[in-house]
């Protein structure tokens, strides 16, 4: 087996390793529940072969469709352990195509075609699996890796040049689910790579227009990339602008249950640097920097956000407010970066304060 195969394998071989819990209602079937518990005794010591049969048998057992699929889906990821490829395939087919769809139908459709493409080279086989996935099942989180795995068949004859086409098609006729932000995201990685800033902006801005927060899980890290590509531009309000529609999010929000995404605190962070190195408007940094604590008191930025503070206005030649800074640094935060470089210069320019 090839060092790519190996590596791909253990990738593969992973939920298998760590013992992953299915979320499955008890069967009320102690046969059953007694076969799968031996089976799984036995992949875990590496008994393959035991643990195969065993889940063939608990299938047999089972009374549940939903009992009968996860079985045999768990037999075929021990057979894949085992590299008896061409078995597991065998299953997972079979579970693929039952009907009506369970909860393992779109799962053991991918994992089909994944094995078909890393380990038997049955490309074509793999690539409409990979299609099926992204086809009937554009919402689960596995049609993003089915475009992977098409992106990278692409590159493997030769074709890599009609990706960004690919991704146009695949748009037009999966744009309106919830995959619809990832391709016009790897759209606009496939421009960057190549250069291309005018179109990964356009597409970006495609992404932000037709995803909109909360349900384009992609919205704000397009808004992120935008607002870096405006600055390398010059543009230094329209980047602050495109980060302020992130933030702006969070301040409005009404939303029961909503959270604080990552990107949010991320942006506001910029944007008091962005007032503060590049319009030289350490005012509006200061309001920018003075939003931070009320808005995400608990973001791991906060401490950055104190010390950026100090240093700025320390630079400024404004010791009192500067040293004001980086002692609520340092009262608040034993530890870390921040409180580090806060505590050398506090030491250094604040020893009078």
């Amino acid at each position: 087996m090839s060092r790519f195969h190996f590596f791909a394998f253990a990738l593969l071989a992973l939920p298998l390793l760590t013992g992953c819990p299915p979320t499955l209602s008890q069967s009320a079937n102690e046969g059953y529940d007694r076969k799968l518990a031996e089976a799984s005794r036995h992949a875990r010591a590496g008994r393959y072969e035991q643990a195969s049969e065993s889940y063939a048998e608990a299938s047999r057992l089972a009374t549940r469709r939903v009992d009968q699929d996860e079985a045999r889906y768990r037999q075929a990821r021990t057979l894949m352990r085992a590299m008896r490829f061409e078995e597991a395939v065998a299953i997972l087919d079979k579970i693929g195509d039952r009907q009506p769809t369970s909860r393992r139908t779109s799962r053991a459709v991918y994992d089909a075609a994944r094995v078909r493409y890393e380990y038997l080279e049955q490309y074509d086989q793999a690539r409409e699996g990979f299609e099926r996935v992204i086809r009937d099942y554009p919402d689960d989180g596995l049609a993003h890796r089915a475009i992977y795995f098409l992106l990278l068949d692409l590159k493997r004859q030769g074709r890599e040049e009609e990706s960004i086409a690919f991704l146009e098609k695949l748009y037009e006729a999966s744009g309106t689910t919830t995959l619809g932000d990832d391709i016009l995201m790897e759209q606009a990685k496939l421009y960057e790579q190549r250069g291309d800033k005018l179109n990964e902006k356009r597409t970006l801005a495609k992404l932000v227009r037709n995803h909109p927060y909360p349900s384009g899980h992609l919205w704000d890290e397009a808004l992120l990339r935008l607002a870096d590509l405006l600055v390398e531009e010059g543009e230094i309000e329209a980047a602050i602008a495109a980060l302020e529609r992130i933030v702006a999010e969070h301040e409005t929000t009404t939303i029961i249950g909503s959270y604080t995404r990552t990107a949010m605190p991320v942006a506001l962070y910029r944007i008091g640097l962005l007032y503060r190195d590049e319009a030289r408007d350490l005012d509006r940094a200061e309001q920018a920097f003075d939003r931070f604590p009320r808005l995400f008191p608990d973001s791991t930025l906060a401490d950055d956000v104190l010390y950026e503070r100090g240093a700025m206005w320390l630079d400024a030649g404004d010791a009192d407010r500067g040293c004001r800074h980086l002692r609520t640094l340092l009262d608040e935060y034993p530890v870390g970066r921040a409180r580090r470089a806060g505590a050398a210069r506090f030491e250094s320019e604040c020893s009078e304060s």
